[in-house]
């Protein structure tokens, strides 16, 4: 663990290393209920029953049969880590972290969880840790991520893109790829959300980049159901395109170098090496 807390004092932002020094602290050893000084914060057992959702929490959805297997993981060999609470002036708590977690300890029928509870937060560092804690577990979706990122900044919890890459330790480049996909249909933003059908991001920029909502809902559902790869998504569209612009005339254009061909449509690879093939035979 020092190595890697060398390694994020070196390269990682305020927020990545101010966290990976709290979860290494986490790892420290507590009795049933007690409460120690951890960072300036305290670690202690906490009722579910004060605990609240984050609203700046990027993970929208929970898949049910993985959070039965980490209810099972759980009751097997207990809780690994605890979860990370904001407490409020009224005794409610926030999760920052671990709302996994605190469900998985809901499903056992469990009446309270380990954490460390932190003291009251700014707007901004809230919505960071929250972001910062969700990256570091892989199964989060690019469109969770999305709708966190952009609010964010909407909120003004950031100025722009580029503070909130610089807090979060990303490229503004990745920033802003990721914010895109919230330009996507409704019904292709909650099928991503509820089922997670495709998370590739080169895939979904291309289909983004299509901008009629009617073709982007139609080619992101193809993709979908045909389990198609990026070579055969391009194949499709071009298709589609190449659909929508028959009735329109080829053009010829005649100068004194020779005679200059516009073809109002794309054209799909087979069918541009035909082309190229035919001209030369003439």
């Amino acid at each position: 663990m020092n190595d890697i807390l060398d390694s994020v004092g070196r390269s990682g932002s305020p927020t990545q290393r101010r966290m990976m020094k709290r979860k290494q602290d986490s790892q420290q050893p507590a009795g049933q209920g007690a409460t120690a000084a951890i960072d300036g914060e305290r670690f202690m057992e906490v009722s579910l029953s004060h605990l609240r959702d984050n609203p700046h929490q990027p993970r929208l959805s929970m898949n049910k049969d993985a959070l039965a297997e980490l209810a099972s993981s759980i009751s097997r060999k207990g809780l690994q880590q605890p979860i990370r609470v904001l407490m409020k002036e009224n005794r409610d708590m926030y999760i920052i972290a671990g709302h996994r977690r605190a469900e998985a300890h809901r499903l056992l029928g469990l009446d309270s969880i380990k954490a460390i509870v932190v003291e009251e937060k700014d707007d901004a560092t809230l919505r960071v840790e929250s972001i910062i804690e969700n990256l570091q577990r892989d199964n989060l979706h690019n469109m969770e991520l999305a709708l966190a990122y952009a609010d964010a900044i909407s909120s003004g919890a950031f100025k722009n893109q580029n503070t909130l890459a610089l807090e979060i330790g990303k490229s503004k480049a990745h920033v802003s790829k990721i914010v895109k996909l919230v330009e996507l249909p409704k019904k292709v933003i909650d099928d991503l959300l509820e089922n997670k059908s495709v998370n590739d991001m080169v895939a979904l920029d291309i289909i983004r980049r299509l901008n009629e909502p009617g073709i982007i809902e139609k080619v992101y559902f193809w993709f979908v159901d045909s389990n198609a790869d990026r070579a055969a998504l391009k194949e499709y569209i071009a298709s589609l395109q190449e659909d929508k612009s028959q009735g329109k005339e080829i053009s010829l254009k005649h100068s004194g170098k020779g005679v200059k061909i516009e073809i109002p449509y794309k054209l799909s690879d087979d069918k541009l090496k035909k082309l190229e093939a035919f001209l030369k035979t003439l």
